[in-house]
């Protein structure tokens, strides 16, 4: 069946992943391999087989990612110890931004760098080493272009494009956009003449080689060839469009959303001027648009020769991921993990383990002057991401004491009560009257107590002003902060400096919101 002709019925319940993942609900677990309520990473090192051969080729590549950049202690100490069999990777990975992304980004690449840290002193007879994967061959532009000095404030890189986003040319457009932030030495990277892939890659570098990270753009012909066999079975035998559909059936039949389908090529083409879809029909290979036309044998041998030019999509990117690193976790957002539990019957279909599935860290930032204004306000860090009505009513006690009203509206419902009562020993169905006026006056009583708060924010503009304005500047109605801002959204402090702050924060395996402080 043609993927474009998978039809999938109305979702019979509507669960949620990330409540019933963290939770271990039976349901949700066939889809995943390693239960975080009983996290064993002895389990997950034992499942994990990479050869040395594999090893090589990953440190090679690796390798020449560095050449002629400057690298911390820590990263060039992990380089090395990726030779030993007794080492072991933490991935997270997003396609490449300009200027680091969203905020969410950093979060993914510190949560793995700080559980490395944490489980090379529990397993002192093992090494773990943090990667972070940029996806260096997507094509989607208008995502990654640009980023946002502040909510509301959006500037673009504009600069004709065309093909996978990597191989652009950088103009000198991008010079004009680098945050004011950016110090002399980020801002080097990104400059005019550079092509964004080695821009992205050498600023990734030059951030987080002090925490052990080890940037990796898998775009590399010797890592390809290490996933020529799927390659090759993908186009002629494949797979995973069964195995995703089923997994994916499976889990939509158990009350999940789903987030990816699985077509009957899971490949894109990098030509001249593209990354387009393969298609096979009539007995040959096509890319959407007709660039290219391949038959069998042609397409055998490009294959062969010219693994690079195939990128994986969506479903296959994960099991290219697990193949050529000695992986044992992968760390992401709700939205990755969720197509993440699409895939496991992939995994199984190709033999190839399924790594833990690690949510990443989630935080809010507040700078330091927003801090002490939300705190002289009298309202707690997490208020912030309530609804505004909701903060004003946080906010109100401090101004006005409901006590006496309370009193009041309890001795008038009180009253009905009385009422009620005494009405019953006249008449068996006049006490629904009363209980009739009751329930209006209960409405009257909570509009009543709306109206004050109107009032009184009228009397008191300057305070609810200044929480509106926070509000707005710290986290807007229906926004997520690291959604929206990163690294160049924090004018008063240096991305290093971020980096520090959020690093010494980031406590991996608690799974709650964190509100930080840059100070």
């Amino acid at each position: 069946m043609s993927s474009n002709a998978l039809s999938i019925p109305a979702i019979r319940e509507n669960r949620n992943i990330r409540a019933d993942y963290l939770a271990g609900d039976e349901k949700l677990s066939p889809f995943y391999a390693y239960p975080l309520q009983k996290l064993d990473f002895t389990k997950i090192l034992a499942d994990k087989q990479f050869s040395q051969a594999n090893r090589q080729v990953l440190v090679e590549v690796l390798t020449d990612h560095y050449q002629g950049l400057e690298m911390a202690d820590a990263a060039r100490k992990n380089l090395k110890l990726l030779l030993q069999d007794n080492t072991f990777t933490l991935t997270a990975g997003h396609q490449l931004n300009i200027f680091g992304g969203p905020l969410y980004t950093p979060y993914k690449v510190l949560t793995v760098a700080k559980l490395t840290h944490e489980l090379n002193a529990k397993h002192p007879d093992f090494h773990f080493v943090p990667i972070f994967w940029i996806h260096t061959e997507d094509h989607d532009f208008e995502e990654i272009n640009h980023y946002f000095p502040s909510f509301g404030k959006k500037l673009s890189y504009t600069s004709p494009f065309q093909g996978a986003t990597g191989e652009h040319v950088l103009t000198s457009e991008i010079e004009k956009l680098l945050p004011p932030n950016f110090s002399e030495e980020l801002g080097a990277f990104f400059q005019a003449g550079k092509n964004l892939a080695e821009a992205t890659l050498a600023f990734s570098m030059y951030l987080y080689s002090q925490y052990g990270v080890l940037v990796l753009d898998a775009s590399d012909k010797r890592l390809k060839a290490l996933f020529g066999d799927i390659l090759q079975q993908e186009l002629f035998d494949p797979l995973s469009p069964a195995a995703v559909r089923e997994s994916s059936e499976a889990l939509h039949e158990a009350g999940y959303p789903l987030q990816i389908h699985a077509r009957d090529i899971n490949l894109f083409y990098l030509g001249e001027g593209g990354r387009d879809r393969i298609v096979f029909e009539n007995e040959k290979f096509y890319t959407i648009g007709g660039k290219s036309v391949w038959s069998k044998e042609e397409m055998r041998v490009e294959v062969e020769n010219k693994p690079e030019n195939f990128s994986p999509n969506v479903c296959l990117r994960p099991l290219y991921q697990e193949v050529i690193l000695p992986n044992l976790a992968y760390t992401g957002g709700w939205g990755e993990l969720s197509y993440w539990l699409q895939l496991k019957g992939m995994f199984e279909a190709y033999q190839v383990n399924f790594p833990l599935l690690l949510p990443r860290m989630s935080a809010t930032l507040f700078c330091e002057e927003d801090w002490q204004s939300w705190q002289d306000l009298g309202l707690e860090a997490a208020d912030v991401r309530l609804p505004l009505h909701e903060i004003f009513g946080k906010y109100i006690p401090q101004i006005w004491s409901a006590e006496q009203y309370e009193e009041l509206s309890t001795e008038m419902l009180a009253s009905f009560e009385k009422m009620e009562a005494y009405i019953q020993e006249l008449s068996a169905t006049l006490p629904r009257s009363v209980v009739g006026q009751k329930v209006k006056t209960e409405r009257f009583l909570k509009n009543m107590r709306k109206k004050i708060h109107r009032v009184i924010r009228h009397d008191h503009p300057q305070k609810f002003n200044e929480i509106e304005k926070l509000k707005k500047k710290i986290q807007p109605e229906g926004l997520v902060q690291e959604r929206i801002l990163g690294l160049g959204s924090f004018p008063e402090i240096k991305p290093e400096d971020m980096l520090r702050i959020i690093w010494e924060k980031a406590d991996p395996l608690n799974f709650a919101h964190q509100f930080i402080r840059l100070k």
